[in-house]
């Protein structure tokens, strides 16, 4: 288990400083847990699983599942969706001002146009 540990530790840049800070428990104690001279039990599983809530638990005790969780991923999805939704309403935007400015526009030409051959707007 301690390979798995030293995983997500590797994976999330944290050194063994700071988990052990947040798990409130020594430098050298922690880093016996990533060495594998102490041993793992279900207080440090608790504690990491804490921590780290994006963990599948499953692969964290016996190894097997996807190292994370779904629940992360189905966040990564739901994000990248809002973050495309807010580009796609901001180029609908910029499309509706230049609908916008090109309506004026046309509108400014028929103006001049009427009063070239002395008609009406409406004419």
């Amino acid at each position: 288990m301690h390979d798995r540990l030293n995983k997500i530790l590797k994976d999330k840049n944290i050194e063994i400083k700071e988990l052990a800070n947040k798990m409130g428990k020594s430098y050298s104690y922690v880093h016996g847990l990533t060495n594998g001279k102490n041993s793992i039990g279900l207080r440090v599983i608790e504690s990491i699983l804490k921590i780290f809530p994006d963990v599948n638990a499953r692969w964290f005790i016996i190894g097997h599942g996807e190292i994370y969780s779904n629940y992360s991923d189905i966040e990564e999805k739901i994000e990248s969706i809002i973050a495309e939704n807010i580009k796609l309403k901001q180029d609908n935007d910029r499309k509706d001002k230049i609908i916008d400015i090109q309506a004026e526009y046309i509108e400014s030409l028929n103006l001049k146009e009427s009063k070239k051959t002395g008609k009406g707007a409406a004419g």
